[in-house]
């Protein structure tokens, strides 16, 4: 890759210098929060009983035996020293804009990169990264490499990288004065679900595909065959959990819990639907439900023994995320009330994996957790394996998920580009692929009845409907056992 890259390089030696192995985490939402420290306390000298008095006494003299320390030089070429960076490249003092994001030049697909940097709050004096920009570097850096691998098959890439900041007033006056855009090939980009949807229509407008790699929201893009979702919505992690469930279980075996919430009923529609669609064939069986209106601080009516069976299993679907103390307290109940009386699996939602309070993992395994999910990368899996060494050898860091959608996206669009030219889009949903985190799994998803036979009219958007179902077994997330 060439071009003028030290504005990023800049941003990544930072990124780097001052990086422990957790420092890019996973962007829970559009804040800008910085990461509470952990008060580690005073730190305390080894000790010993005295032999006369029983009592501890710190240890002020070494007598234990001391390892020997070898070291060892390392090439220079493969692991460069971190040298200061000029005045030239440092952020503006008044804006805190760095002089400019690189553009790879090349003659291959035209890509433009719009990521939210956020560039204009680093502050020289005191560096420090919002959550945004971690979640951007890392995605970068793993566009980056897909570069390399595209180059080595001699595709040669033209990439404009830009900094949304995480802001419409920036996105829309980057769409309405920078000609970039408006002749690139392909959009990725942006995150917050506002700025997708103005780059959404401007793709539209300007028939340019934009690939949206992060928002699940539906509603984005309606009646716009050129937005392309890489992240399955709501709808089809519902969707995923049902046809799990029931090429194993029966309808009647199968119970839906949710709060009284409306964000919350609404969902349960989904599992009816699917369920009527791919099972039952208008039939009017359906799955039980539970409604929780317990709207206290341990929720201690939450009751569910009249659902539990003795002579078959019973499956607790729960498609609620937002409140971790409902989960943990659902949980709790489950467990308690099934006692020898009835077998359960408990099927759940990705953030289930991310939750803090729930430090008790055998509620986990002995509730057979499952989980919906749109990543899982298999670290006993080779080729995963090589990824997590080739990206540590660049930049000294594990890879975060941002770092393998961004490696997976750019690869496989740049490839649909290259084998299918304009008419890639149509074309879409004729093959699966499967790659490093995910399959790919595009489906054209029809928002309103077909109204001529311009391809352009006969869906709404493309969206990937694959989604991993990963059960909590031997204490980890893995794939759920056939």
């Amino acid at each position: 890759m060439n071009g003028n890259s030290r504005s990023w390089l800049f941003v990544l030696i930072l990124s780097l210098a001052f990086a422990s192995c957790d420092l890019f985490k996973k962007l829970p939402d559009d804040s800008n929060k910085p990461p509470k420290e952990d008060d580690l306390g005073e730190i305390q000298p080894p000790t010993r009983v005295d032999p006369e008095t029983g009592e501890l006494i710190p240890v002020t003299v070494l007598v234990e035996k001391m390892d020997t320390v070898k070291w060892k030089e390392l090439s220079t070429d493969r692991f460069p020293p971190i040298t200061s960076i000029g005045d030239d490249q440092l952020p503006d003092p008044l804006t805190g804009d760095l002089p400019g994001l690189p553009t790879v030049t090349g003659a291959g697909p035209k890509i433009a990169l719009m990521l939210p940097f956020m560039t204009d709050r680093f502050n020289a004096a005191s560096p420090s990264f919002f959550e945004t920009s971690k979640w951007a570097i890392h995605y970068y850096c793993g566009v980056k490499l897909a570069a390399e691998d595209l180059e080595k098959e001699g595709i040669s890439l033209h990439i404009d990288v830009f900094d949304s900041k995480a802001s419409e007033d920036e996105v829309s006056q980057l769409l309405n004065t920078d000609s970039r855009l408006a002749k690139a090939d392909l959009i990725i980009g942006p995150y917050r679900s506002s700025n997708v949807r103005m780059v959404a229509e401007f793709g539209k407008r300007n028939e340019i595909p934009i690939v949206s790699p992060y928002s699940a929201a539906t509603g984005i893009a309606d009646e716009n065959p050129y937005y392309i979702q890489v992240n399955p919505s709501l709808k089809a992690h519902c969707t995923a959990i049902t046809r799990h469930v029931r090429e194993r279980y029966e309808t009647e075996q199968v119970v839906l819990v949710v709060r009284n919430k409306p964000e919350e009923l609404s969902r349960l529609a989904f599992f009816q639907e699917a369920n009527r669609e791919f099972f039952t064939h208008n039939d009017t069986a359906r799955f039980q439900q539970y409604i929780v209106s317990d709207n206290s601080a341990d929720f201690n009516s939450i009751d569910v023994t009249p659902y539990l069976q003795s002579d078959q299993k019973v499956v607790f679907v729960v498609p609620s995320w937002e409140n971790e103390s409902f989960i943990y307290s659902l949980l709790r109940k489950i467990k308690l009330a099934k006692s020898d009386l009835s077998d359960v699996v408990v099927y759940g939602m990705p953030r289930w994996m991310d939750y803090e309070q729930i430090m008790d993992y055998d509620l986990y395994e002995d509730l057979n957790v499952h989980v919906s999910s749109s990543f899982f990368a298999d670290d006993l899996e080779e080729n995963v394996k090589n990824f997590n060494r080739r990206y540590f050898d660049a930049y000294g860091e594990l890879p975060q998920e941002e770092a393998f959608i961004g490696y997976e996206v750019l690869r496989y669009f740049v490839h649909q580009i290259m084998r299918e030219g304009d008419r890639f889009l149509e074309r879409l949903d004729s093959k699966d692929e499967k790659n490093l985190y995910t399959t790919y799994q595009f489906r054209k998803v029809v928002d309103m009845p077909m109204v001529s036979d311009d391809f352009r009219r006969r869906f709404g958007r493309l969206e990937n409907e694959y989604v991993h179902i990963l059960e909590f077994r031997d204490f980890h997330f893995q794939i759920a056992a056939d």
